[in-house]
């Protein structure tokens, strides 16, 4: 398991501006039918980006990656995208956001191109 950023801890002494959340990449399922990817997953939180480990050669990557991430309290949604690290270079696989409240409680639906794009467990 991979820890990264803070613990609550190390926040400012909770300045009241600031809390720590956790974000936790399990798996994601890419629609049927596509080629096998290189996928990986950005986090974005505010100003705050973090990208997982690309894992090769699937449409449903497993990780056990987790982030701890300090965002303002006024933030309201993270972002997730799928990417695939292709030869090409990276290749959109789908994008979604959850409530901060909902990490962890509800599976990311992702979207490509308005379309379903797959699902993000985290």
């Amino acid at each position: 398991q991979l820890v990264l950023c803070c613990e609550p801890e190390d926040v400012a002494a909770d300045s009241g501006e600031m809390e720590v959340i956790r974000i936790d990449v399990s798996a994601a399922k890419v629609l049927e039918g596509a080629a096998e990817r290189n996928p990986y997953v950005q986090i974005i939180a505010g100003q705050d980006m973090r990208r997982t480990e690309t894992i090769r050669g699937t449409l449903s990557p497993a990780w056990d990656e987790t982030f701890m991430v300090a965002v303002p309290k006024t933030l309201t949604h993270i972002e997730f995208m799928l990417w695939s690290d292709d030869d090409v270079g990276p290749l959109f696989l789908g994008a979604g956001r959850l409530a901060v409240g909902a990490v962890g409680r509800h599976p990311v639906p992702l979207k490509r191109m308005n379309h379903p794009g797959g699902e993000l467990t985290v």
